[in-house]
């Protein structure tokens, strides 16, 4: 009974679903895809999600705001962790169109892509800067400016220096006053890193507790002062103690003109108190409404567009 129930027609039609049901699922659950990150949020014109540009985001929207102020063109940069399983192609050409880089028919923008981990970079372009800067030369700023710098894990000097590259091709002013690589963080201290990145050892840190020639620290007498050469501690508390007793006496004798003054001085700290608090409060009011007229304003973009245009490379 049961084997031909097996056998209707219906059943049958009901395995072979099944069957089929599992081997277009099977491989899905067993290799999921990684799916590539989200775009994120336009914040003036620089985005770092990884903190390879040491704070810089502000003051590096600051010179490109004052590049749009006289060109129009508007340049960006996003660093990111990765890209996912998108190309570092098509993930910039949709963060560039997602953020609308470049003012709207003009398509005059251009935006850095930096995937950290992935070790990847795009030079993105709109439609509109296929003359002023072509793939080539986009190819020339990313393989010559930027991955070597990338290479050597200065990042931050990798990003401005590309930065400075596009203005350049495109014709902005750029000098002492408003390079971008000027902002680039120092990579050592001359004063107390040697030239190949080690510390000195020819005794010039000797005798002021640091190092000697053989790396120990120093135990010569004029390294460390003697600290039984002071005052005995006991002094000093029965000073602490005396000075202590006298103002305990002095309030004593004031009596009731004491208190007033201790009333009046509560009264007075407390006003002081509650003026403070005001300023406080419209100092942090008027810093609110800043940051918020900042931020509508400083993020948004001309609404521009790009086909792919552009230059990648890897480090």
């Amino acid at each position: 009974m049961i084997a031909a129930r097996l056998s209707s027609p219906a059943t049958r039609s009901f395995a072979v679903s099944v069957v089929v049901a599992f081997a277009v699922a099977g491989p899905a659950v067993a290799s999921p895809a990684l799916a590539a990150p989200a775009f994120p949020s336009a914040d003036g014109r620089c985005v770092d999600e990884t903190d390879v540009l040491d704070g810089l985001c502000d003051r590096i929207t600051s010179v490109l705001r004052q590049d749009e102020k006289a060109s129009s063109d508007e340049i960006a940069v996003a660093v990111v962790p990765t890209t996912g399983d998108a190309s570092i192609e098509t993930w910039s050409t949709g963060l560039f169109n997602d953020w609308g880089v470049g003012e709207a028919g003009a398509d005059n923008g251009v935006l850095l892509v930096v995937a950290v981990d992935d070790h990847h970079v795009r030079l993105a372009t709109g439609r509109g800067m296929a003359q002023r800067l072509d793939d080539t030369t986009a190819a020339e700023i990313v393989n010559t400016v930027i991955t070597p710098e990338f290479s050597a894990d200065h990042y931050a000097a990798g990003v401005l220096n590309g930065l400075d590259a596009v203005r350049r091709a495109l014709g902005h002013a750029v000098d002492s006053s408003t390079s971008l690589a000027s902002l680039t963080p120092a990579v050592s201290d001359p004063e107390v890193v040697d030239d190949d990145g080690s510390f000195p050892t020819d005794g010039s840190f000797a005798g002021d507790g640091s190092f000697l020639d053989d790396g120990s620290f120093p135990t010569d007498d004029y390294a460390y002062e003697d600290s039984s050469s002071g005052a005995p501690v006991w002094l000093f508390v029965l000073a602490v103690f005396g000075i202590l007793g006298l103002f305990g006496w002095a309030a004593n004798r004031a009596g009731g003109s004491s208190r007033g003054l201790r009333t009046t001085a509560s009264n007075d700290h407390h006003q002081h108190h509650t003026t403070g608090a005001a300023i406080g409060l419209t100092s942090s009011s008027s810093s609110s409404s800043w940051s918020s007229s900042s931020d509508s304003s400083s993020s948004g973009f001309g609404g521009g567009s790009s086909d792919g245009g552009g230059s990648s490379g890897s480090w």
